[in-house]
C-alpha cells in the first residue's frame, strides 16, 4: 500500500551486520526478528529528503528512530548527505542516496542497518539457532 518512506540499508550495511552477529545471508533471511527490523526502516507516509521531519519520528513497527537533519546540504536530487538516523541502540546511520521516487513512496540509501530495542531478551535469544 503505502505511501512509505524507506531508510534502505545498502549491501555493505548486511555485510556488516551479518559478521558483527557471525551468522551467514541464509541465517539472516530465516531470523523470525527480521520483519521488525525492516519495519523499523519505514515511516509511513512520502516524505522526499528536505521534507523528513527532524527529532524523534515513529517507524512503522511503532518504534521511534532520531532524525538528525543539522548538517543536510539540502540537495533535492540523490546526492543527499547530512542526514543522520540513530537507532534504539544509538548506532548512527547516513543518507547518502536520497529521493528515489516510487509508486507507493520514496527512498533513502543508508550506510548501517537499523536495529530496534527488542521486547524481551527471550525474543532475540530464540531468533538464533545457536
Amino acid at each position: 500500500d503505502g505511501p512509505f518512506t524507506v531508510f534502505a540499508p545498502n549491501n555493505n550495511a548486511f555485510y556488516q551486520l551479518m559478521d558483527e552477529l557471525e551468522i551467514t545471508l541464509e541465517d539472516l533471511i530465516n531470523l523470525p526478528i527480521l520483519k521488525e527490523v525492516l519495519f523499523y526502516h519505514l515511516l509511513p507516509g512520502y516524505y522526499l529528503a528536505k521534507d523528513i521531519p527532524s527529532g524523534s519520528v515513529t517507524t512503522v513497527n511503532g518504534l521511534p528512530i532520531n532524525i538528525d537533519k543539522s548538517a543536510y546540504n539540502g540537495e533535492i536530487g540523490f546526492a543527499v548527505n547530512g542526514i543522520k538516523i540513530t537507532d534504539n541502540q544509538n548506532d548512527v546511520a547516513n543518507v547518502f542516496i536520497g529521493n528515489v521516487e516510487t509508486a507507493n513512496g520514496v527512498v533513502h540509501v543508508i550506510d548501517q542497518v537499523l536495529i530496534p530495542v527488542f521486547e524481551s531478551i527471550y525474543q532475540v535469544a530464540t531468533s538464533f539457532d545457536d
